[in-house]
């Protein structure tokens, strides 16, 4: 199996922060620029990895699920 490269980390890594601040605070607080500050990149890298914030937001909410569906099992 192959190492995961910055790409793969730097998306796994945002979608984690951005998955905090959905969780802490709500969608209304989630910004690209927050989440890049915090994954220290900038606000066009994290659009170089995702095409839109739409599709973070999904991943995000995508993790949520995944705890949702541990936990019911």
């Amino acid at each position: 199996m192959t190492e995961p490269t910055y790409r793969d980390n730097l998306r796994a890594s945002t979608r984690d922060i951005a998955h905090k601040i959905l969780t802490t605070n709500g969608l209304v607080e989630l910004q690209a620029r927050k989440v890049a500050t915090a994954a220290n990149c900038s606000v066009g890298t994290l659009y170089n990895i995702w095409r839109n914030l739409d599709e973070l937001i999904i991943a995000a909410n995508a993790v949520t699920l995944g705890q949702l569906g541990s936990t019911l099992t």
